[in-house]
């Protein structure tokens, strides 16, 4: 048995990585539909602004990037806490993830995913695995537990993911210059939109912040900067990334700020199957604890698989 709130606490960790708050280049405010006075004469349309972003998105189908990242968030005591270690950020689109944080060669974090399933598994003050599935995970469960964005939408935040061609979108000029693309996502039980905000460069289309917000309230935002590229095999010139990713959960203030090395690359050689395994993982390394995260939210909080 664990207290609910411990685990809850770990889980923040995930917020941590998922999330991202917009400084310098990538902050914005929204403005309204009709831009907020500035002049919108020649403002592409949304089929063109996707056409241009996804071009770029699918040359990113494969990343393999060493790291650096460092993280706060709160312990279970209620105290901030900030960690930072090295390690590798791992992407397959369209729904592969895995990023491992550690030190002196020690694996302390890693959070991934697959198709199916999201994960955690933590080795920082306990060594212990939160795994479970997307078509079990709802809004309820998912902030019982601190999870308040899943590994797969982590690539959306980090500009690597397509835009919908046949999305409900608004395209503006913000008051930088900069092209800002708002598209529907859905709606909250209570009837709030839910939409993504895009703010992307106007002469190449790469994002420099993208932002979650549901109704009035921001929920996730991240802030892109310092373009690299991509070494990308049969391609003398590769797609660019951002060097720099800072991430934020808004309701806590969690953060993470990720920092790719210059030999970002498509990962040909390097990029395996067996790190979006967590089976695998898990063997590999353990000895860890495993938390069905759907047999908790079915349970009394607390329980454990074999506690």
């Amino acid at each position: 048995m664990i207290a609910w709130r411990r685990m809850t606490a770990a889980l923040c960790v995930v917020a941590c990585v998922v999330l991202c708050a917009c400084k310098g280049g990538g902050e914005f405010t929204d403005a309204p539909v009709d831009g907020g006075g500035v002049d919108q004469s020649g403002v592409p349309s949304y089929a063109e602004v996707a056409a241009r972003y996804n071009e770029r998105a699918a040359m990113l189908d494969r990343v393999w990037a060493r790291c650096s990242a460092a993280f706060r968030f709160e312990d279970q005591d209620g105290k901030e806490r900030s960690e930072q270690g090295e390690g590798h950020l791992q992407m397959v689109q369209p729904d592969r993830f895995a990023l491992s944080v550690g030190k002196l060669g020690e694996i302390l974090l890693w959070v991934g995913g697959d198709r199916e399933r999201y994960w955690l598994i933590q080795r920082i003050d306990e060594k212990v695995a939160y795994v479970g599935r997307y078509s079990e995970l709802t809004p309820e469960k998912a902030s019982a537990i601190g999870l308040p964005v899943y590994p797969n939408e982590m690539m959306r935040l980090l500009g690597v993911v397509p835009m919908a061609t046949d999305a409900d979108a608004i395209v503006y000029r913000y008051r930088d210059g900069d092209i800002v693309v708002s598209i529907l996502a859905g709606a909250s039980e209570d009837g709030s939109e839910a939409r993504w905000f895009y703010k992307l460069d106007a002469t190449n289309f790469e994002p420099r912040a993208v932002r979650l917000k549901v109704g009035r309230r921001v929920i996730l935002e991240s802030a892109l900067s310092d373009y690299i590229r991509v070494e990308k095999e049969g391609t003398a010139l590769g797609p660019r990334i951002a060097k720099r990713s800072l991430l934020t959960y808004k309701p806590t203030g969690a953060s993470m700020n990720i920092q790719i090395d210059d030999t970002v690359s498509d990962g040909k050689g390097k990029l395996r199957g067996s790190v979006f395994d967590f089976d695998g993982l898990a063997d590999a390394l353990g000895p860890l604890e495993i938390v069905d995260i759907d047999r908790v939210g079915d349970s009394e909080p607390g329980e454990r698989d074999g506690a």
